[in-house]
Parts: C-alpha cells; structure tokens; sequence
C-alpha cells in the first residue's frame, strides 16, 4: 500500500475528523523496526502528528530523537517523513515499511521486530 493510501488523501487541515485518523495512522508505526544496515528503531508515540526515535546502530551507539517521524505537508498533500524532510514514507505494509530520499537511490526498507 502506498503511504498516501494508507494515510487515506487526508490533510492536515482537518479532513481527518480531528486528527482523529491520521494520528491513528502515526501510531501504527509504532514499535520495533530493523532497517537493511542492521540498525534498528524504535518509534515511540510522540504528539498527534509525530514520533520519538530511539536508534541503535550496529556498533551499539544508540540515539533518541524527538518528533524525528512527523507529518508535513507537501505539495499539497500530507506525508510521513523522517528526519529533516530527507525521508518520506513511500510504503506501508503490516510489517515492511519503506523510507524514500531525494534520490532515487537513497531509500530505507524497515522491517517490523516488534
């Protein structure tokens, strides 16, 4: 499923019954994910519109970031993006997520761990 099918076409301006949906859609992704480099993540309710990361890499170096998931409005359209609007959610399934960069070669699988 798409990112944008998931998210239903919903905006932020309050298509989603007061953000009802769309917050749903945010806590979904919360969990345990492990990306194709062996890192893992783990998403963490944040606000309505965004989520906690705790990343650990490989080494054992771990980092938390606030509100590094969050919705952001784009071309008109509301999308899930990690980081500084690097990595927008092209994806979705129950256990597979994944991430697109500005290239077309700089993208992120995610598979759910827990």
């Amino acid at each position: 499923m798409t990112a944008t099918e998931w998210l239903g076409g919903l905006d932020v301006d309050g298509d989603a019954q007061d953000g009802t949906e769309v917050h749903q859609c945010l806590v979904a992704l919360c969990g345990y994910w492990l990306d194709q480099k062996g890192s893992t993540y783990q998403l963490l309710q944040g606000s309505s519109h965004s989520l906690h990361v705790d990343t650990t890499r490989p080494s054992g170096r771990r980092r938390y970031t606030a509100h590094l998931v969050r919705l952001a409005l784009k071309h008109g359209q509301t999308r899930v993006v990690w980081g500084a609007d690097r990595y927008t959610l092209r994806e979705i399934s129950l256990d597979t997520i994944k991430w697109q960069g500005h290239d077309d070669s700089d993208n992120f699988k995610w598979v759910r761990i827990a």
